[in-house]
């Protein structure tokens, strides 16, 4: 009873707090420019793969694709600007040493950690369903009758972007709440979501590819893609919900041992 009853109180506070971190996010032009060069990266990059393929359909080539695996394949350029977003989110503060006043404001650190992984979670998740929407536009009209996607592949490919992009963004608070630092949480983004994945992708050993399979970026391909890869939907975000959760623990515990 004593803990439930310090949930209920701990509530309202973490809803303030998380009303707090919404306010300091949408405040910054940052915020605004990322989100919008996400789409533009990710129009960009459907419209030179659709025209790829439509330049061969047009040249007498059997070839169709579905706008859906086009939005999937182009959210892996269209997110980087959108992770930037998720890794400052903590860690400009530390830079500015502004977290002293956050957590005056919030002084229990979890609750801290929680209400900004809520309001980021939430972010990215609108933002990949806005770009998913963006990127199959793009293919549909450039497509045309070779696009394949169906009603069902266009909205499970959308909530595929959003889902894997919030876990993604609740992994990456975790990886700033851990290292404290822009650059270096940028460059764990950039070698875990782009590096890694390419490099056990070229090597033959076995064990590299078993690795493969549960990298993230591998588990969110799986969860965009249309069809449901190789092993399902529900899998590949019980996979990256794990790195998720994994970051924020250590996140939080980093946090609770830690002078600010």
């Amino acid at each position: 009873m004593t803990m439930i009853t310090s949930l209920r109180a701990a509530g309202p506070q973490v809803v303030a707090a998380g009303r707090a971190e919404w306010i300091k996010l949408r405040s910054l032009r940052f915020t605004r420019f990322a989100v919008l060069a996400s789409i533009l990266l990710m129009i960009l990059f459907s419209m030179a793969l659709s025209a790829s393929i439509a330049a061969s359909a047009a040249n007498g080539y059997d070839i169709t694709a579905s706008a859906a695996s086009i939005a999937a394949s182009a959210t892996t350029v269209g997110q980087l600007p959108l992770l930037m977003i998720t890794i400052t989110v903590i860690t400009t503060e530390y830079g500015s040493q502004a977290i002293r006043l956050t957590l005056r404001g919030t002084p229990l650190r979890g609750q801290l950690l929680l209400a900004k992984t809520a309001v980021t979670a939430v972010v990215a998740f609108v933002t990949g369903v806005l770009l998913a929407a963006a990127g199959m536009i793009t293919a549909t009209a450039i497509l045309g009758g070779t696009n394949t996607a169906t009603a069902g592949e266009v909205v499970r490919s959308a909530l595929g972007i959003g889902g894997y992009l919030a876990l993604v963004g609740i992994l990456m608070v975790g990886v700033g709440a851990i290292t404290r630092s822009t650059i270096v949480s940028i460059l764990v983004a950039l070698l875990l979501l782009l590096a890694v994945p390419v490099l056990t992708q070229v090597s033959a050993a076995d064990w590299l590819q078993t690795v493969r399979t549960y990298l993230p970026s591998t588990a969110g391909a799986i969860m965009m893609s249309p069809d449901g890869g190789d092993y399902g939907a529900g899998v590949a975000v019980a996979i990256l919900a794990v790195w998720a959760a994994l970051a924020q623990l250590g996140g939080y515990v980093l946090l609770w041992l830690r002078d600010a």
